[in-house]
């Protein structure tokens, strides 16, 4: 009796590390944060001591973040800083001295010109979020009824998810976050002409911190215990083995 118990045992053991293996492996996908505490304690890129000459280029780079231009090239797409010039009639909808930025490409193009941000190797982030606006007042377009809306791309180790992101208000930015795991490149286009290419401020990143308990030295812990139960069960079957009546209790 006391044999079959010890196989039992080793069969529930070695289900329970499988499971939690599996479970290990399982990644969730990212999820949407409304309000901007909702990603911890995060690193701020508020673009202010970045140069605002109205040049654009191919990427900029702000350590450990670089945002890219992806998409058709020629002369003057890219990304860029732009500073604010005031809101309402005449201005670019940002507060005058604030610095944002911004995706110089026609607006035309819809999903083919992307804003491409990655991290430098090293950088584990789980959670980021931006602050978004349009370039163009989707109000001042007669008849126009539908929302500047922008499809944010998240690559993470759950593969690849997309969300989309409204921001019609063009004098004021909405915020987008999102959580994920080891998150390793953010990707925002249009889906539609309405707002054109969008303003980008504020981006937060939160770093991933390092497990407790990395994932070998759980499995070797496991693969310790049922080590140990083998010989347990061993020993117990040598032992009825060479005893008195040993066979009346199998």
């Amino acid at each position: 009796m006391m044999l079959r118990f010890s196989k039992v045992a080793l069969v529930a053991a070695a289900f329970f590390a499988l499971s939690l293996a599996a479970a290990t492996r399982a990644k969730a996908v990212p999820l949407v944060v409304t309000d901007p505490s909702g990603l911890g304690a995060v690193s701020t890129i508020d673009f202010q001591s970045q140069t605002a000459d109205g040049t654009y280029s191919s990427s900029l780079v702000v350590s450990p973040v670089t945002f890219a231009y992806v998409g058709p090239g020629g002369s003057p797409n890219g990304v860029g800083v732009v500073t604010g010039s005031g809101t309402g009639v005449g201005g670019n909808g940002i507060a005058v001295g604030n610095n944002a930025l911004f995706v110089n490409a026609p607006a035309g193009q819809i999903g083919i010109n992307t804003l491409q941000i990655t991290f430098a190797p090293g950088t584990t982030v789980n959670a980021f979020g931006f602050d978004i606006k349009p370039s163009n007042d989707p109000t001042a377009i007669p008849g126009s009824t539908t929302p500047a809306q922008y499809q944010v791309t998240i690559v993470d180790d759950s593969g690849s998810n997309t969300f989309v992101v409204n921001a019609s208000d063009y004098n004021t930015f909405t915020f987008a976050g999102f959580t994920g795991s080891n998150i390793t490149q953010i990707s925002v286009a249009m889906l539609n002409s309405v707002g054109g290419q969008p303003f980008i401020d504020n981006f937060r990143y939160t770093q991933q911190a390092a497990a407790t308990t990395p994932e070998p030295a759980t499995m070797f812990l496991f693969g310790t215990g049922l080590a140990g139960l083998a010989s347990i069960a061993r020993r117990r079957r040598g032992a009825r083995k060479g005893a008195p009546g040993a066979d009346a209790l199998c």
